[in-house]
Order: C-alpha cells, then sequence, then structure tokens
C-alpha cells in the first residue's frame, strides 16, 4: 500500500467514524438512538459535520436519511 491509498483509507475510516457518530446523535430525522445516553454538545455535532463538508460528504443525507438521536 503506497502513501495516498494510506492516506485515502486513514480518510475514509476517519469520515465513516463521524458519520457513524453524527448517525446516533444528529437531531434530524428523529429515530431512536442505539444508546439512551448518546449526546454531543451543539458545538461539536457542528463541527463534525463542517469537517465532513469539507471532504466533500454530503451532510445533508445524514439529516434526511441518517439514523439520529
Amino acid at each position: 500500500m503506497n502513501a495516498s491509498t494510506t492516506t485515502q483509507a486513514s480518510s475514509s475510516a476517519v469520515q465513516a467514524a463521524l458519520v457513524a457518530i453524527l448517525a446516533e446523535v444528529i437531531e434530524y430525522p428523529r429515530q431512536r438512538p442505539h444508546s439512551s445516553d448518546s449526546h454531543l454538545p451543539a458545538h461539536l455535532v457542528e463541527q463534525a459535520c463542517t469537517a465532513l463538508a469539507a471532504a466533500g460528504f454530503d451532510v445533508a443525507s445524514l439529516q434526511t436519511t441518517g439514523g439520529a438521536a
């Protein structure tokens, strides 16, 4: 695996982790979270959404199709 492939794999892993975290705590659409104590402060949710958007991820898809708190 070359450096470019490693960087892409790492970026994909980080993106997948952020998406999973946001799907657990984002409030749109309202669905039962995996854990009843799932919570992140709003500013951290916003930072994660901003990071994903900067990486080219369609954050709106989390708000319309992702799991949520």
